[in-house]
């Protein structure tokens, strides 16, 4: 089975639905279906996604400071926590930036000109007479 010219410039811009997949598998990870969480599985839910709007350093910063188990500043959790939080902006930063952008386009354009060749060029999709 073969794209056709609708489906390739449907997909052209790249609208996916990624981000919401990823929430949804994000909160597989807390609910699994295969395992019944009858009393917790509400509070599993907005934990997940107070993590997804808040990121995963300042939510359990703010979970120990609700159980009054605060956190001594300077200590190894706190380190460990500002260098997961700094690991993922800079991750979550570079694939943003202009420069990563462009090559995925370019990689992108030029994947869909060698299906194109592929697949048009050559006859193949033409109707038989």
């Amino acid at each position: 089975m073969v794209l056709g010219p609708a489906a390739l410039d449907a997909t052209k811009l790249s609208t996916t639905t990624q981000k919401c997949e990823a929430a949804n598998r994000s909160y597989q990870a807390v609910n699994p279906k295969s395992v019944t969480f009858s009393r917790n599985c509400v509070g599993r839910i907005h934990g997940q996604v107070y993590k997804l709007n808040n990121g995963y350093a300042n939510t359990v910063i703010a979970k120990t400071m609700e159980l009054h188990a605060n956190l001594t500043q300077g200590s190894k959790v706190i380190k460990q926590l500002a260098y997961e939080d700094s690991n993922d902006l800079n991750r979550k930063r570079t694939s943003a930036t202009i420069k990563a952008r462009a090559l995925r386009a370019r990689t992108h354009n030029y994947r869909y000109k060698l299906h194109e060749e592929l697949h048009y060029g050559k006859g193949i999709s033409d109707p038989k007479i």
